[in-house]
Parts: structure tokens; C-alpha cells; sequence
């Protein structure tokens, strides 16, 4: 192992194997004109959908109290990170905690809006107040209060809004055309996945749909 070279510019991918059954790749890091995070737009579009996508951004941009919830821990982190992300050029100035232990799950409590990422088993322990939305990343749903379920993808500018949907309902296809390799919430683009087409390819997806959010967030 200590005489595997290292990725250069000219050899951006070194694969070796470990043993007959495991084969190792290592990559440079991959070099985007918009700066890296532990998001994943991919996630967040293929867990909620092109609208509730939408939905999701409207919500973090009127400062809503947001509950971000899955039984898959690691989902949770990459889709409130890529939510956060997305909101550029504006910023989260309110409450934000990725991934809370269930014995916080008080901090739902909150007067002040808030992102929170939850495991799914938070609602057998606590109810949620009344004024939080729920995005469960399991079954592709947002929950509201009656009078708040009017907010939608529609409030946002209509050609823009218009554009930048029909921009995700192309790449939400792709994602279906050519699954994410673990079911189970892993990162998307593992060093170890063999089928590079595939991890090259959602890398692509994954960075042109956070240029489509940007172009909608800087038209406003």
C-alpha cells in the first residue's frame, strides 16, 4: 500500500486493490467553480422531488421553523446541508442544528425559526408544536399546519420558479435513470464505487442542480 502513487493532475484517478475482493479508487478532489460542502443537492432532490424541493427552499427563505427527518442519519445531514447551501447568496441566521440527538429534541420548542435535522423516531417521543414543518425524507412529504399549507413552490418569481422547475424535473428523471449506489443514505460519490461513469455522472447532476437554485436565488 505505501507504494500506491499519488492522483496527479495528469493521473486524477489510482486504483489498487487491497485484496482479490476490494478494489480501492483514489481521486483528486474534484475542482468546481462553487465551493465543495458535505451537501448533497443530489440527495435533497431525489428524497423530496422537483416541487417539495421547491417547497423546501420557499419555507427556508420566509424563515419557517423546518424539521428535517429520516430514519437514515446520514441522509438528513447531506439534505440540511445542501438546504443551507442552496440559499445562496442569502444566508441562515436563525437556528441551525444538521443532526440532533433525540434526548435535545426540545429544541424544537424554539420561538425563533429554526433548522433542525432529526432522527424519524423524535415523533415516538415528542410531538412537534403545531407551527413546524416536517419534511420526511423517507416518504417524499412535507407536513403543515392548515393555515400554513398555502406556501408552496408558487410563491416564488413565476419565470424563474417556472424555469428552474422544469430544470429539476430533467435531472430528478436522470436520478431515477441511474440510481444512487447506497439505498441507505451513504455518500453519493464513494472513492470506492466502482462504476466511475455513474459517480462522474452524478457528480455533473449533483453540481448543475445547485447552479439552477443559484440562477433562481439571484434573480430574486
Amino acid at each position: 500500500m505505501h507504494n500506491v502513487p499519488f492522483p496527479t493532475s495528469q493521473r486524477p484517478r489510482v486504483q489498487y486493490q487491497m485484496s482479490p475482493m476490494h478494489t480501492t479508487i483514489i481521486t483528486r478532489p474534484q475542482i468546481t467553480p462553487i465551493p465543495l460542502s458535505g451537501a448533497s443537492f443530489l440527495a435533497l432532490l431525489d428524497d423530496l422531488g422537483p416541487e417539495n424541493t421547491l417547497t423546501l427552499l420557499v419555507l427556508a427563505l420566509t424563515e419557517h421553523k423546518i424539521v428535517i427527518h429520516s430514519l437514515r442519519p446520514a441522509e438528513i445531514t447531506c439534505v440540511a446541508e445542501a438546504l443551507i447551501t442552496l440559499l445562496f447568496p442569502f444566508k441562515w441566521q436563525c437556528t441551525y442544528v444538521p443532526l440532533c440527538p433525540l434526548e435535545m429534541g426540545y429544541v424544537m420548542e424554539a420561538p425563533c425559526p429554526f433548522i433542525v435535522g432529526v432522527d424519524s423516531r423524535y415523533f415516538d417521543i415528542y410531538e412537534p408544536p403545531s407551527d413546524v414543518a416536517c419534511v420526511n425524507l423517507d416518504t417524499n412529504s412535507i407536513t403543515m399546519m392548515e393555515e400554513k399549507k398555502s406556501i408552496s413552490w408558487k410563491l416564488l418569481p413565476k419565470k424563474p420558479a417556472k424555469l428552474l422547475k422544469s430544470t429539476l424535473q430533467k435531472y430528478f428523471k436522470e436520478v431515477k435513470e441511474c440510481p444512487r449506489e447506497d439505498s441507505n443514505g451513504g455518500t453519493m460519490m464513494s472513492l470506492q464505487d466502482p462504476d466511475i461513469s455513474r459517480t462522474e455522472r452524478h457528480r455533473k447532476i449533483d453540481l448543475a442542480i445547485q447552479e439552477a437554485v443559484l440562477k433562481l436565488t439571484t434573480s430574486m
